[in-house]
């Protein structure tokens, strides 16, 4: 398994299919009915090819097991496929102890925005996700509380509560 590097283009539409099955599974009982149509296939396509150099994924050219984006100081996207999920698979950049591909993406991304001079990364997430608030404490980041945020699509948005989590990763 390789470390997190930036998504070659003639894999956008495996990682089209991998961000859409793991969506869905993340959020299709806690959001409208409404978002839940607006997020197939081809909508998860065009997002990606609009992420360019800010997309990061692991797993074999063409098979991808992961992807993460950031957009400034937020961490935009992480989602990993069912079947590697909490498996730790993967050697530590450190050499410590073995890590998981969420890990991994997560570490990279964190790396990636204190590189580019944020101090204090924030994220959202769904507030019913318990696995990834589990995940993301362990990881450093605190929870913020839930905030009213607009969710887009292509016909409108609609407005529903996230849970914020910021994590410092510099001193600034």
């Amino acid at each position: 398994m390789t470390a997190p590097r930036r998504a070659q283009d003639d894999e956008l539409r495996a990682l089209s299919r991998l961000w859409h099955r793991a969506w869905h599974d993340a959020h299709d009982a806690f959001v409208p009915g409404e978002l839940i149509a607006q997020r197939n296939a081809p909508a998860f396509l065009a997002r990606l090819e609009a992420l360019g150099p800010k997309l990061r994924v692991i797993g074999q050219v063409g098979r991808p097991i992961g992807l993460c984006s950031i957009k400034g100081d937020e961490l935009d996207q992480l989602y990993v496929a069912s079947e590697v999920r909490g498996v730790k698979n993967l050697p530590a950049a450190s050499g410590g102890a073995r890590q998981s591909v969420a890990q991994a993406l997560l570490t990279d991304a964190e790396a990636r925005m204190q590189a580019a001079g944020v101090g204090r990364a924030h994220l959202f997430s769904v507030p019913q996700n318990l696995r990834a608030a589990i995940f993301y404490s362990k990881m450093g980041w605190q929870d913020m509380g839930n905030e009213l945020q607009p969710l887009k699509w292509k016909t409108g948005q609609v407005e529903i509560y996230l849970t914020r989590f910021e994590k410092t990763l510099a001193a600034g």
